[in-house]
């Protein structure tokens, strides 16, 4: 199934605003005014379903993946300070400067 957008969540929920509301506005003889409120409503609830989509979505790693990553970085700087010197062909002595 797709993935829904942003703006489709917002959409659902004016939709769903709307049908309440016309069932609010007949209930209370003020349709109008009962479609209003069920926008509004509606928008506001598709708008905080967004909001907590977005922020459900955030992508973590463990504190073990974190420091396995960390190790490795560790390690090739290591390694990386070793091996400049012999990988470095472009050397100026002392004297030179």
């Amino acid at each position: 199934m797709k993935k829904s957008s942003d703006g489709n969540k917002i959409a659902l929920g004016v939709a769903f605003g709307v049908v309440f509301g016309i069932v609010l506005g007949v209930a209370f003889d003020n349709v109008g005014l009962g479609i209003a409120l069920g926008i509004a409503f509606g928008a506001g609830a598709g708008s905080e379903m967004q909001k907590n989509d977005s922020s459900s979505q955030k992508n973590q790693i463990s504190d073990k993946v974190a420091e396995a990553m960390a190790g490795k970085i560790k390690f090739d700087a290591e390694q990386h300070r070793k091996n400049r010197d012999s990988h470095n062909y472009i050397k100026m002595n002392n004297e030179e400067e």
